[in-house]
This record gives C-alpha cells, structure tokens and sequence, in this order.
C-alpha cells in the first residue's frame, strides 16, 4: 500500500463491494452516508482516494498566491447510488483532526476579527518552548534541555494570555470547529461532509480500519461540540475548544519546524463525538 495506508484500508473494504457483503461494521456508516436509510442488498459502493489535489480556497490563493496546494480535509469519496460523499478517516490515538502553520493561522485569527492583544498572545503560546507554559511552579523540562532547547520561564502562568486566548476560542467557536473540522484552507470540492475513526490502539495492518469504527455526519459532528463546555483548564499547554484540546503541536520536538504549528482534536477526543 502507499502512504496514508488507514485510508486505503477503507477504501479496499469498500469499492465494488455489494451492501449485502460488505463487513458487518461498515454497513451502519454507510446506511449513515446514504442518509440514514439502508441501501438494497445489491446496491454497489465505490470508493476511491483522489489522486488530483482540489484547489485551495479562494481566500487562501489571495493572502498566500505562491503556496503549495492546501491538503483537502475529505480524504476519500464514497459513492453510494450515484451520489458521492466525502468522508475524513482518522484512526489511533495520536492523529489530530487538523494542523496548521502559525502563518495560515495568524491570517485566519486577522479575518476572524481577533485584536492585535490576541494575536500575540497566540504567537507567545505557540512558540514558546515552556512545557509548563499555563503552570505557577515550574522547573526545566529534562527532555527539552537534552534537546538543546534553552528554557525561560515567565513568573507568572501566563494568565492574562490565557484569558485572553480562551475568550477567543469561545467567542469563535464554531467558526473556528467548521475550519478544524470541514472546511481547512480548501475549495468547497476538498471539504469533508463526515468523520470515520477507527483503530483507536493504532492501525498497524490491513483490515484495522474495521477495529472499533465510530463515525458521524459532520455538521451533526461540530454541533455536538459546540455544547461541549470549554470553561477553564487546569492542563499545562492545553486549551479547551469543542471538549478537545487547542496546543501546539508540539513544545521541544525533535524537527524544529513542528515549533511553528498548532493542533486541535488529538488522539481519541474526537471519539466521545461520533455514533
């Protein structure tokens, strides 16, 4: 198999396959893409990962003209009775739903109306390298020095920045899930109308993708987070949005480019959200 092999593994249990033989797991989440109602026995599924890239949105073409084609969040298309559907597989525990670069993400922040007190409070979370970042007390991080990542600790536990980080979350919630969730930085053909994770241990092997399957509609996904409560949080570089994490993607990581991106929806979370 090539790359993204979870994505592959669905698609090969999936294409030309008849309802009446697909994998007893599968047939609640296609019953789900067929809008809820149970295809004939006969009826036959395709599926398929598009090769061709869609095109990024028209937004992010105008504020970044020479950047690479925006990954789609749809990873693969169903088609059940001539009607396709786009569906974003997710499966282990440390897969996120979305990540992205701090310059897309400082954009998105301008457009969505965020002050520039906000921005660099943002800018401060994402790329300081204080794994105790929302602590009182603290001491270096072993791990971060062998590294060679130098540590400055403010004195405080960035409370303010928090604050004000979190009112902006809450004050954009569901803009912000529609972006992590459907939209990204893509055309309306690379958007994902569901959400399939699988293989909450890890998939290691072809036939995973069946391991423990929960999915839902996407829309039906982000309104189920936006009851989630988001308030406060006692984790150390952490923030709650949709009953899921908002951090960086990582702290003292080994590639220094990982310093430069935040993340949202890590490992299992997403799971307490789908059927």
């Amino acid at each position: 198999m090539v790359k993204n092999e979870s994505e592959q593994d669905l698609v090969d249990h999936l294409d030309g396959k008849k309802f009446s033989d697909l994998a007893l797991v599968l047939k609640p989440f296609v019953t789900m893409l067929n809008g809820d109602i149970e295809p004939d026995a006969g009826c036959i599924i395709y599926a398929e990962r598009p090769k061709k890239q869609p095109a990024s949105s028209e937004q992010l073409r105008k504020d970044f003209p020479k950047s690479k084609t925006w990954k789609p969040k749809r990873d693969i298309i169903v088609t059940i009775n001539g009607a396709p559907k786009k569906v974003s597989c997710k499966s282990g525990d440390s897969n996120s739903i979305h990540q992205e670069k701090w310059k897309y993400f400082r954009k998105l922040l301008s457009r969505l109306g965020a002050s520039p007190e906000e921005i660099k409070a943002f800018d401060d979370f994402v790329h300081s390298k204080d794994k105790q970042y929302f602590k009182e007390k603290k001491k270096p991080d072993k791990k971060c020095l062998d590294k060679g990542y130098a540590q400055k600790f403010a004195p405080d536990a960035h409370a303010k920045e928090k604050k004000l980080m979190q009112d902006f979350l809450k004050r954009k919630k569901k803009k912000l899930l529609t972006h992590f969730v459907k939209t990204g930085h893509c055309s309306k053909e690379g958007h994902a109308e569901y959400v399939y994770h699988c293989a909450p241990e890890g998939w290691i092997k072809f036939g995973d993708v069946l391991k423990e399957p929960k999915f839902e509609r996407v829309d039906l996904f982000i309104k189920k987070m936006m009851k989630a409560k988001d308030d406060g949080t006692d984790k150390a570089t952490t923030l709650p949005l949709g009953g899921m994490s908002f951090q960086r993607w990582n702290t003292c990581p080994k590639s220094k480019y990982k310093l430069d991106t935040i993340q949202w929806g890590k490992g299992l979370e997403p799971r307490k959200h789908l059927r």
